[in-house]
């Protein structure tokens, strides 16, 4: 059986502002990091955040949280000394 996609866990609910989309965003990015640092599944992780917190798992929304996490991540591996052909995101 296959399993639905992130973007399919959450009802579909109003839009959410410029201002809470941008808190959301900031907050599951949190989520995200502590997720990979404990090697998490990070796509499982947004997906629950979405559905606690009672907002739409839109691809905007992942596409968002993915990109700013993956600069985050790659800032952390550059200060901890990573060479970029070990980078994983």
């Amino acid at each position: 059986m296959k399993k639905a996609s992130i973007a399919t866990r959450t009802p579909n609910m109003a839009t959410l502002s410029e201002m809470d989309f941008e808190h959301h965003v900031s907050a599951c990015v949190d989520v995200v990091i502590n997720t990979r640092d404990f090697c998490g599944n990070e796509a499982e992780a947004i997906a629950d955040y979405c559905a606690d917190e009672g907002i739409p798992a839109t691809g905007k929304f992942i596409h968002a949280v993915r990109n700013r996490a993956n600069t985050i991540w790659r800032k952390h591996q550059k200060a901890a000394g990573v060479k970029p052909k070990y980078y994983r995101y």
